[in-house]
């Protein structure tokens, strides 16, 4: 299955889980904060420790080759997630 359907129904459920927990929370369509994805993706902010941010870039770093622009489209190449 591809990344772009996986990762919309997992925002869907993280989505419901905190309407039912009454979590205030913000969804936009941004940029996000890396230096590997380079595109506007529908995002929801949350804060990570540097060294658990720099594992993901680390991660994406060695599965993209180079950042996702544009569309995002390279972003089908990730795995194991």
């Amino acid at each position: 299955m591809k990344v772009s359907v996986r990762t919309k129904w997992f925002r869907l459920m993280l989505q419901q889980f905190l309407r039912d927990a009454r979590v205030c929370y913000v969804t936009c369509t941004t940029r996000p904060f890396s230096n590997w994805v380079c595109c506007h993706r529908g995002s929801i902010g949350f804060q990570l420790k540097e060294d658990v941010f720099q594992s993901v870039e680390g991660f994406l770093q060695g599965q993209l080759g180079s950042p996702a622009t544009g569309s995002g489209k390279l972003l089908e190449r990730v795995r194991g997630i």
